[in-house]
This record gives C-alpha cells, structure tokens and sequence, in this order.
C-alpha cells in the first residue's frame, strides 16, 4: 500500500493552535465552522476498473457534522456512480474501511472527503490520522493531489 502525506491538506478555519493536533505533520485537521460544505478531492491516477479498490485510515471525531467520504466513478460524458459514506461520531480513535467495486466502464475515480456546512453556525472538528491508503489486492494506486473548495 501508498502512504500519502496529506499534511498540507488542513481544514483548519479559526481553530486555536492548541486546538490542533499535536503532530500536524500526520493529522489531517477536518474543521468547518461555516455554512457551506468543504471539499478535498483525491483523484485516482492509473485508476483501472478490474480492481476494487481499498480505502482506510484513522479518525476521531470532536464535534459536530461528520466528514463523509465520497467515492465517484466518472466519464468524459456521464456521471457512473457515487458512493457516500458517513463517518461515526467516534469521540475514540477508530480505523475505518471502505471498499468500492467500480463499473466495469471506462472511466475515472474520485475520492472526496466532505464536511458538511451548519446552518445554524455550529462548528465540526475531526482528526484523521495515518493518511488515506487506497490499493487493491493486487495492485497498489496513489491518490494525486487535489482541490479544495
């Protein structure tokens, strides 16, 4: 499996210093106090739909709306799918999987990890450790960097 250091990737907002973690290097800080969603988006280079494709990583959630991880399987011309998964409010460390089993068309894949805006102007914090590993079972893919928005 790939390791990606994400550690450019923060959601950091208004956070305090002693409100991140302590290894900054490592954690990626999920923070969004506004009301609009935040967006990482990793694209999947020499994506090949014969494999499935293995996501996992570490989290513990603060407070709250929970990341949501956004598996989307895309063409030049169509939208294919879109898988959504909502993490836990886990206030304890927890490793997390996910497997996607592509279409067998040809296409591209994104992953996404969103955080979903309040209304109401109440913040959402999250910690995700030992960055996003996505492989197969026989061949390993790096996730290529990325907008936020």
């Amino acid at each position: 499996m790939i390791k990606n250091d994400l550690s450019s990737q923060l959601f950091q907002g208004d956070l305090r210093s002693e409100d991140l973690p302590s290894d900054k290097l490592n954690t990626i800080t999920v923070y969004n106090s506004g009301t609009d969603d935040k967006n990482i988006s990793f694209n999947v280079r020499d994506f090949s739909t014969k494999y499935s494709y293995l996501l996992e990583f570490d989290y513990k959630y603060f407070y709250g709306n929970s990341p949501v991880i956004d598996f989307v399987q895309f063409s030049s011309r169509s939208f294919i799918s879109d898988n959504i998964e909502k993490l836990d409010n886990s206030l304890d460390w927890k490793h997390m999987s996910f497997l996607f089993n592509p279409f067998k068309i040809d296409s591209e894949l994104q992953v996404n990890l969103k955080v979903p805006g309040s209304a109401s102007g109440d913040s959402s914090k999250t910690f995700i450790e030992n960055s996003f590993y996505l492989s197969t079972r026989t061949k390993a893919f790096k996730c290529t960097r990325f907008s936020i928005s």
